[in-house]
């Protein structure tokens, strides 16, 4: 089974434009060796979507049919992985494409606290960086 620990952040920058960074930390169980990373920069994206997107990246990370342990600090994620969310429709078609992906594999959710543990220092650290990127039009 993998595990991943996944993050997003965001904040309006200067320009008045949403910026966001995704950051994935990930390994399968027993085998440190096997660790992965992934972290880029979205522009134009709010915190809850760049949330959704790190999820959607750890599971475009393994094939699929495999097991999947996702470990977030996002409740809402969370809560909407699980029903338990009035999911806006501002996200939908993100919802929807995480939904599909979760259905090819094997996926659970689990929520923690905010930088509880290495891997979540890490992940949340490697958002943050993302976030400080520029866009394409910004060069």
């Amino acid at each position: 089974m993998w595990r991943a620990w996944t993050d997003g952040a965001a904040r309006k920058g200067a320009d008045d434009e949403w910026h966001a960074g995704v950051g994935v930390v990930m390994f399968r169980e027993r085998d440190p060796d096997s660790r992965r990373e992934s972290a880029f920069h979205i522009c134009g994206c709010t915190s809850q979507r760049a949330e959704l997107e790190a999820v959607i990246e750890a599971i475009e990370m393994v094939a699929p049919g495999e097991r999947l342990h996702v470990e977030t600090d996002s409740q809402y994620v969370v809560s909407g992985m699980y029903g338990a969310w009035n999911l806006s429709a501002k996200n939908k078609s993100v919802w929807d494409k995480l939904r599909r992906l979760s259905s090819k594999r094997d996926v659970e959710y689990t929520h923690i606290p905010r930088c509880s543990g290495p891997e979540a220092v890490a992940v949340d650290r490697l958002a943050k960086h993302a976030m400080r990127m520029k866009c394409d039009s910004d060069t």
